[in-house]
């Protein structure tokens, strides 16, 4: 009741509707959408709201929330997703590429069968698990810790950098594949 929807081009346009007169409202605004299977690619933007995204296949994913949370469990060839005061949490499956920027943000991310891709963070924490090899992820954070288990990915070729922080490698070195680079200002750096 709080939503208008309308079609713009090729694009379902959701938007909340905005009254022209003062009101505090205390219940929360929801809105579910069903995705068919044929949609190819689907571009989330919001100011305070979180998103949640399940169980969908695309080729690209991109989400974009001021100060809201995303949370998302897909298997896409493309994804992309930024915060700025929100927290990501991540599961991503068969991917080709993927990039998650947050300003306050902390993400947690297991990565199943991806290929390349960026974390980075200015305060927040980042915590990763990959599965499978891959070919190179990048781990960035200011002042924040950088957390990646790789147990199952069969050890990792890694590029260790902080500032200010301790490293605790524990992972099987390996040469030419999984290459791992993860840098830090401020934070610690563990690798398992």
């Amino acid at each position: 009741e709080n939503f208008s929807h309308f079609r713009l081009n090729d694009t379902l346009m959701v938007e909340e509707e905005k009254k022209n007169e003062f009101s505090v409202s205390r219940s929360e605004n929801r809105v579910r959408i069903e995705v068919p299977d044929w949609l190819e690619n689907i571009v989330v933007h919001t100011k305070s709201g979180d998103v949640n995204i399940r169980n969908i296949q695309l080729k690209k994913c991109n989400v974009m929330a001021v100060s809201g949370d995303v949370d998302c469990k897909i298997t896409c060839e493309s994804t992309e997703i930024s915060t700025t005061s929100g927290d990501v949490k991540l599961i991503l499956d068969n991917n080709a590429q993927f990039k998650v920027t947050t300003v306050s943000g902390d993400v947690d991310a297991y990565l199943n069968g991806v290929k390349t891709g960026v974390m980075e963070t200015v305060s927040g924490d980042i915590e990763t698990k990959i599965t499978e090899k891959f070919e190179k992820i990048t781990l960035n954070s200011v002042s924040g810790d950088v957390e990646a288990d790789c147990k199952k990915a069969g050890g990792v070729k890694s590029i260790l950098q902080t500032k200010c922080g301790d490293i605790d490698n524990h992972a099987e070195q390996v040469e030419g594949y999984n290459c791992l680079y993860a840098k830090t200002v401020s934070g610690d750096i563990e690798i398992r």
